[in-house]
This record gives C-alpha cells, structure tokens and sequence, in this order.
C-alpha cells in the first residue's frame, strides 16, 4: 500500500504538466498521512487543482466515512469494487508527488525508504476521486491512491507500489469520457526502476506530527 508520500514541488509539477489550472494553496509538507486534504487535478473539463481528502467516500455511502481503509485501490480490482468501479469510469484524477514513502521489515522493525524519480522532478500518481453529499449542502470530496505490482527497485522493500501516472498519459488519464478497465488498465504497469531512486530515511517519519525537510534527507543504516 501506499500510506505515506511528500510533496513540496506542486507549482513544478503544474508549470510541467500543461494544461492543468493552478491548484489552491497548499504549504509544502513532507509526511502526508491519510485523512489529510492533498491537491488532486481530477477529470473535469478545466482541470482545476482542488483538495480532497484522502480515504475515498463512496456517493452511495450513508455517513462521511467508511468501515474499511479506502486510502488505497488495486488497479486489478478496482473496476469490481462496489467503492471504486464507478469512480474508475467516471471520476479519475492525478495525484502530484515529489516522492514516497515505504517499509522494509528488517530485524530491528520497520525501516523506511524514501523514494523518488531519479531527476527528482515531481511526478503523479493515478487516483480516483468522489464527490459525496448529505443534503443540499453537506459536500466531501475524497481521493485514493491506486497500486499496482513494485517494479524490481521498489519490490525489495514492499510488496505495492503506487500506480505512477506518464507525463504522455495525462491526457488519457484526465479524459472526461467515461472509460472501461480494458481502456484503462494498460496505464496501470509499474513505472519503470531505472527512473527512480530509494534510500533509507529517518524511522521519524513514522509519526504524521513529525514534517519537516530533513525527513527525506538519507540516512546511513
């Protein structure tokens, strides 16, 4: 799963990326955790960046939460989940990321590990975003992260990984017609390991209260 990520590049990511409106403003944070508000470019026409809490709520569900984590979705079964298959068709969006985190079981615990592309250039991970609604006024927008299979890099510590949109598919990805898993899920392959980069970071980063820039810096185990 991905239950960690950090993302202090967001203006980077949107001067890079065309066609995406700027978002609202969000202060850099390196230890985003689930439950938090993150920018998201989601599929509408204008592509404005907006901010969705992340743990996805279905439209269907009865109250603002849900009984199971939905911070995550398996790209090979999220077109069969009541949660997520409607949002697979219809309501997908980008997730901008500097980089990662993840955990190695070793001896002593969990060892975290920051990872990142090579360049060091802000990417997005493939998300899926929901609007639920109590009434005419009460509105929560939600987001999750879709996985997939780690790349040969990322499968030493972890057995997931993010689905890691392309820069050339943006444009499939945000497109807002509505799509079938079969046009879908030739986006969702682990991104290539000789783009991106893994080292050990401080076991801090375990705590959401900790964010600051020295957790991403590497650590000598």
């Amino acid at each position: 799963m991905c239950g960690r990520y950090f993302l202090f590049e967001l203006q980077a990511f949107v001067d890079a990326a065309t066609k995406l409106a700027p978002p609202p403003v969000f202060e850099p944070s390196y230890n985003i955790a689930p439950s938090h508000h993150i920018p998201i470019f989601p599929n509408t026409e204008d592509r404005a960046g907006i901010l969705a809490k992340w743990g996805l709520v279905p439209f269907w569900s009865k109250e603002p939460k849900v009984k199971y984590p939905t911070i995550n979705a398996r790209s090979e079964t999220a077109h069969e989940k009541p949660s997520y298959r409607e949002s697979l068709k219809k309501r997908r969006c980008l997730v901008p990321a500097s980089g990662f985190y993840e955990w190695m079981k070793v001896d002593s615990g969990k060892q975290p590990y920051a990872i990142q592309m090579e360049s060091r250039e802000p990417f997005a991970f493939a998300g899926l975003w929901e609007v639920w609604h109590r009434g005419q006024e009460d509105e929560l927008v939600t987001c999750t992260i879709m996985t997939t299979q780690p790349n040969p890099l990322v499968s030493r510590i972890h057995n997931r990984m993010p689905v890691v949109i392309h820069p050339d598919n943006y444009d499939e990805w945000l497109d807002p017609a509505e799509k079938t898993n079969d046009q879908l899920k030739h986006l969702f392959a682990s991104f290539p390991a000789e783009e991106m980069m893994a080292y050990p970071v401080t076991r801090d980063v375990g705590s959401p209260a900790n964010n600051h820039p020295g957790l991403i810096e590497p650590i000598q185990l």
